[in-house]
């Protein structure tokens, strides 16, 4: 049983390197400024392998639907503060970030999963627009705040433009999100991939942000390519330095950021624009 499990450990762990190498590559061919930073990226690499790997187990624990919310022993005086996961993910990914927000003090905070997989960006929207309402009904708030990852922060933002969800929702905090889209999109098989191409209607839809913005991106994002697609304009932008797009869930730098973008006392609707900053 042992052999067993360890050829099993070390099969799946190589799977997971040989992916961040190949999408590694991929991004770095397509960015007009790929980053360089020598033995850096190596670092880079480990750090981004040993995450996709360690994000299998927690898609297994987090597969069935989650329950209503739930107070913890924080603060009644902060904003309740929903959890959206990415692409191919669930919640369970988000939770590592959400231990650590319940530890400093929010109270409502809850991870959700999106609706079935194979729907567009709308119908995902459709399906948080429910959750969100959940979230207000039972911590009896107006409005929630939303940290997502990825392709969770294109349907938040969706909800918040096309749904009217702007009354419900105070800020976005993103992490990794393909704000302009993103060339890998392309790869994909799903409906939700679609939405994700740079050229399309989903992606065109939600700019101008109806809602105030923050984006943590990594200029070594292998995933949103370009990069600088996960930078929004108009909105603020907390740049990580050599960090990966599933890394970024467990990189405590992100953790802070999303910690002190929540705990702004105020921030300003992004302006209109269709153009990320250099």
């Amino acid at each position: 049983m042992i052999p067993l499990l360890a050829a099993l450990f070390i099969s799946t762990l190589a799977a997971s390197a040989c992916f961040v190498l190949f999408a590694g590559v991929f991004a770095r061919w397509r960015s007009p400024h790929p980053p360089s930073h020598g033995l850096g990226m190596v670092a880079w690499w480990i750090r981004e392998s040993v995450a996709s790997w360690a994000i299998a187990p927690l898609l297994a624990l987090g597969m069935r639907p989650a329950g209503p919310p739930r107070p913890g022993p924080g603060s009644t005086h902060r904003v309740p503060v929903l959890l959206v996961h990415g692409y191919d993910m669930n919640r369970a990914t988000m939770w590592p970030l959400a231990w650590y927000l319940q530890k400093r003090g929010w109270r409502w905070v809850h991870s959700v999963n999106h609706g079935p997989w194979g729907n567009p960006v709308a119908a995902h929207a459709r399906h948080l627009a429910q959750r969100i309402a959940e979230m207000k009904r039972l911590s009896g708030e107006d409005r929630v705040d939303i940290v997502a990852h990825s392709m969770g922060g294109i349907i938040a933002a969706w909800y918040a433009a096309r749904m009217n969800g702007h009354d419900d929702v105070r800020r976005i905090v993103s992490i990794a999100t393909p704000w302009h889209g993103t060339e890998t999109a392309y790869l994909g098989l799903r409906l939700e991939a679609r939405d994700l191409e740079p050229e399309s209607t989903t992606i065109a839809d939600i700019h101008p942000a109806m809602v105030p913005i923050v984006s943590i991106w990594t200029p070594t994002d292998q995933i949103v390519v370009p990069a600088t697609s996960s930078a929004i304009a108009g909105g603020s932008n907390v740049r990580i330095e050599l960090a990966g797009h599933l890394d970024l869930l467990f990189d405590g730098r992100t953790f802070t950021a999303v910690r002190d973008a929540l705990a702004a006392p105020t921030v300003d609707i992004p302006a209109p624009s269709s153009e990320a900053p250099a």
